[in-house]
């Protein structure tokens, strides 16, 4: 009995080391983004995803880290290298997409990679299944009506960026802005 015990003890110290270090990981991966070394955050987060592949949040990461990432190419007028990485980023967070409990970040992700990559259609998709986990979700709101408005489809946009004045007056007014509502 006492030589089982210390084995689930060594067990549950290791798993407390290994997610520590996965926490640190993360950390250091989320550092790098910040900074925009975004080479650097993609490797960290790769390398936790190695790791533990199963976890959905490490791949909604990457694939955030992939969209910061295709912006800076775009911001630099490069839109091959902006596009690659939206690509990237759309296989990352459908992996999240089938590993999370809750996917709905990972449908936003998705749709704004769509979106910035000019995808209105499926960015309008994605961004709905956002939605149909988290009715709240202001972002998804946001970035949904920004789809419809492109898409030509005013109404909609214009009845998402109601919703959003009720949930986020803040993202409304940036939106109203940006679109010219």
């Amino acid at each position: 009995m006492k030589t089982l015990f210390f084995l689930f003890v060594a067990v549950l110290s290791l798993f407390v080391c290994v997610s520590n270090l996965s926490a640190e990981g993360v950390n250091d991966a989320g550092e790098k983004l910040s900074e925009g070394d975004y080479d650097a955050a993609i490797a960290l987060y790769s390398d936790e995803i190695t790791a533990t592949p199963q976890d959905g949040r490490l791949h909604v990461f990457l694939g955030e880290a992939y969209i910061a990432k295709a912006r800076s190419f775009a911001a630099g007028g490069d839109e091959t290298g902006g596009d690659g990485a939206y690509d990237l980023a759309v296989t990352s967070l459908t992996s999240a997409i089938g590993l999370s409990a809750n996917p709905s970040t990972a449908y936003k992700g998705r749709g704004v990679a769509k979106q910035e990559k000019g995808d209105h259609e499926g960015a309008v998709a994605d961004l709905t299944l956002a939605l149909g986990q988290s009715n709240k979700y202001a972002d998804a709101y946001y970035h949904r009506s920004i789809s419809y408005k492109a898409l030509g489809q005013d109404d909609l946009a214009q009845a998402d960026y109601n919703t959003l004045r009720d949930i986020s007056a803040r993202r409304a007014a940036q939106l109203a802005q940006l679109l010219g509502l």
